[in-house]
């Protein structure tokens, strides 16, 4: 899926930032070496951050 068309950020690099521990859009977007321009993208990627969050907990939990 793309989150965020201006900067072509992807799942697979929303995924990436996060396994090195972004914790925040700005932080995915900064992990790429990007800047928002509209800024419509943040709240889906923090939505997908939060997704990682949730199931990676599960996991620590099993």
């Amino acid at each position: 899926m793309i989150y965020c068309i201006c900067r072509q950020i992807n799942t697979q690099k929303v995924d990436a930032a996060a396994a090195c521990g972004a914790k925040s859009a700005k932080c995915v977007l900064a992990h790429h070496g990007e800047r928002f321009n509209c800024g419509q993208c943040a709240a889906s990627i923090t939505e997908r951050l939060n997704e990682i969050r949730v199931s990676q907990s599960l996991i620590a939990a099993e």
